[in-house]
């Protein structure tokens, strides 16, 4: 966004012309003489095809860069008061005319004849080259008068007298006067052609029309497309640098590029409204918005270099301070030019080309002028400064390794570029209006589109960390879901040997009472039927056998125990040493009946019978089995908090040890109790025994009871 180098050889060249003429007014004075008309002798400045393309004229409301010239600066202008057909003529005789001037000679028109002649007329006599024969060009004029115009005699057009408009007094008469166009065709022959102009009433004074190729307004329209590209362009940019700068306020860098497209915004804008002369905006505005654009002028180089230097990892207090000031300066001496240009009167006009200074400048104005003199060389001192500065930045930024290379090469290309098309042009045949705009989109497109691509390479460079991030983040949950996956089924594994194992030693019903509360609460149950057995002779047989394998043999028959119960639904107690106790009714009253506690005791004696046969056999000891049964009252549950065991306690428990201990080997010996309970079941036998003497308990009715004929 570098501002053009035309601009400022302009600006430049401005400055030098006003200087030169502030001082051949100052010497020779202001006096413009009127002279005679054109001689014989005088031959008008012959219009080309280059020239209409090439130079550039004011139309009010189309703009200020309108390509055209002049009719005043090449067809010897002349006009004369008074009414006669014969003054469209092309062969009238005007020599005793009054010369109306060139661009660089304004007319004056005697207010007295003004105000008493009806009409005016105005001569201009041009000479067009044959590259315009038989092209379409079009007349541009303005006027609130009646108008009729003559092209060699012949009438092209009569406007009626229009009302008169009220402008502003410090409005440009040319920006109210009430433009039209017309067609027009020379003949191109060789020979003076003449254009006549009758005004009525002559008040309105000359009309100073421009002359165009048709396509002008396209022109204009193409110029305003381009421009308005450049709003766009660093319009969105503006708005995207301000979204990402809000979403990380710590990054100075992109609230310095919104600043840096709103600046070159409202400097183009400017330049359509003031120096263009487009958007057809009020006088005074047009003035206020070309003192901004001036002010304006090297700040879009400012923050560049800003811009630049941050990319490049900051920049001194010191440097900081003098490139700050600088701007500062540029900004102040150029409001300043302005104001004390608008105290002295000093203007250059665009439409007549006329300059004046007021002459009784006081003394103390004198030094001030001096200063702006001395501040004007200073501010293209600044500027080349400035210029010089943003390509240093932009080489190191381009040289170094990142994506800001982006907008040091944009910086480099808006200005080498621009400022090498811009001295191409000037050199070459080339039509103004294509370099320029060449240069133009080098001036104001290149550093954003530079900047569109580094947010651009930036925010994909950033989408490839996140979905990189996003996609180690994915192993990594993956991994550790894997894993949460195998602890979990790990310890439902544990969870399931632990339940196994705990169903192992406590009741299905008391173990899911302890792992839902942590206890489990002691429960009465009658009758309960507790079964006992006790091997005879396990203190001999255990002389005959090893530790390993008697216990090995005790395994072999607990493990036949264990199988036998389940089936009839009889609840394991405990063993202890030899001897196994279990129950039924326990802790499920619903199994383990009476019966089938008396069914499982005859089946483990008959068990012990295969198993000592087995033994026998193989002339290895066997052990022989007593067992006992009793039915009664009991309390079962847990007790103590290590080595849980689901016990079961009361004078039943003791009563079947003792229906246990009086057995005999091979037999199932049952309670009063337990026989009234089971005396009725088919194929069982029972045999009474009578009552006999019990340790404790006195004489106690017992049964043996063996496997009979099923009724």
């Amino acid at each position: 966004m570098l501002i053009p180098l035309k601009h400022y050889i302009a600006d430049m060249c401005t400055h030098t012309r006003l200087l030169l003429v502030a001082i051949a007014i100052l010497v020779v004075g202001l006096c413009t003489a009127q002279q005679d008309g054109p001689t014989e002798e005088e031959q008008p400045t012959i219009i080309t095809a280059e020239q209409l393309q090439d130079f550039n004229s004011v139309v009010p409301g189309m703009g200020r860069q309108i390509p055209g010239i002049y009719l005043s600066n090449y067809g010897l202008p002349c006009y004369h008061f008074g009414d006669d057909g014969t003054f469209a003529s092309r062969d009238l005789n005007d020599s005793g005319w009054v010369a109306a001037g060139s661009w660089y000679a304004p007319i004056t028109l005697p207010k007295e004849q003004l105000d008493t002649a009806q009409a005016l007329w105005v001569r201009y006599h041009l000479l067009c080259d044959s590259s315009l024969r038989g092209s379409p060009l079009t007349l541009s004029l303005g006027s609130i008068a009646g108008i009729e115009i003559f092209l060699n005699g012949h009438r092209l057009v009569h406007v009626r007298e229009l009302p008169p408009v009220v402008h502003d007094l410090d409005q440009p008469i040319w920006d109210t006067l009430r433009r039209f166009t017309l067609p027009i065709t020379f003949a191109c022959q060789g020979e003076p052609e003449v254009l006549a102009i009758r005004i009525d009433p002559a008040r309105n004074g000359i009309p100073y029309p421009t002359l165009h190729y048709t396509n002008f307004a396209y022109n204009v329209q193409l110029s305003a497309m381009h421009y308005g590209v450049f709003i766009g362009v660093n319009a969105i940019i503006f708005l995207l640098a301000l979204v990402l700068w809000s979403l990380d306020r710590n990054d100075k860098q992109w609230w310095l590029l919104a600043l840096l497209a709103f600046v070159t915004g409202i400097r183009v804008c400017a330049k359509l409204t003031s120096e263009m002369g487009l958007l057809g905006l009020p006088w005074p505005t047009i003035q206020v918005i070309g003192i901004i654009d001036k002010i304006l002028l090297l700040w879009p180089m400012y923050v560049l270099i800003m811009v630049l230097w941050r990319m490049l990892g900051g920049l001194s207090s010191r440097r900081a301070f003098w490139l700050t000031f600088g701007v500062l300066f540029v900004s102040a001496t150029s409001a300043g030019r302005l104001y004390f240009f608008g105290k002295i009167s000093w203007s250059f006009s665009e439409i007549t080309g006329e300059y004046s200074i007021d002459a009784g400048l006081s003394d103390d104005q004198w030094p001030l002028l001096v200063a702006l003199v001395v501040g004007a060389v200073l501010r293209y001192s600044i500027a080349l400064w400035f210029a010089i500065e943003l390509i240093r930045l932009g080489i190191r930024l381009v040289r170094k390794k990142g994506f800001g290379r982006w907008i040091g090469a944009g910086a480099l290309v808006s200005s080498l570029l621009s400022f090498l098309l811009t001295c191409f042009g000037l050199v070459t045949e080339i039509p103004s209006t294509t370099w320029l705009t060449l240069s133009d989109y080098l001036a104001y497109v290149a550093v954003p589109v530079s900047v569109v691509i580094y947010l651009a390479v930036t925010a994909a460079q950033n989408n490839k960390l996140v979905a990189r991030q996003r996609d180690d983040l994915d192993r990594e949950v993956d991994d550790r879901t894997a894993e949460l996956v195998a602890e979990k089924q790990a310890v439902l594994r544990e969870k399931e040997r632990s339940d196994e194992l705990l169903l192992n030693i406590l009741p299905s019903e008391v173990a899911e009472e302890l792992k839902a509360n942590g206890s489990a609460k002691a429960r009465d149950f009658d009758p309960a039927t507790i079964l006992f057995t006790d091997f005879k002779g396990f203190t001999e047989l255990s002389v005959q056998l090893s530790a390993q394998d008697l216990v090995a043999e005790i395994n072999t028959c607990f493990e036949a125990f264990d199988g036998i119960i389940s089936r009839y639904g009889v609840e394991k107690i405990k063993t202890i040493g030899d001897a196994y106790m279990a129950a039924g009714g326990v802790p499920d009253p619903l199994r383990g009946s009476p019966a089938g506690v008396v069914e499982a005791a005859l089946e483990m004696q008959e068990f012990m019978v295969r198993y000592k046969a087995q033994r026998t056999a193989l002339n290895k000891p066997a052990f022989e089995m007593r067992l006992g049964v009793h039915t009664g009252p009991v309390v079962a549950g847990i007790v103590g908090v290590k080595k849980f065991q689901y016990d079961i306690w009361g004078d039943t428990v003791n009563t079947a040890s003792r229906m246990e201990s009086n057995s005999e080997v091979g037999q199932v010996n049952i309670s009063q109790s337990t026989y009234e309970l089971v005396k009725n079941v088919p194929g069982l036998a029972f045999t009474s025994r009578g009552k006999i003497p019990v340790k404790g308990k006195g004489e106690l009715e017992m049964y043996f009871v063996k496997r009979g004929p099923v009724a």
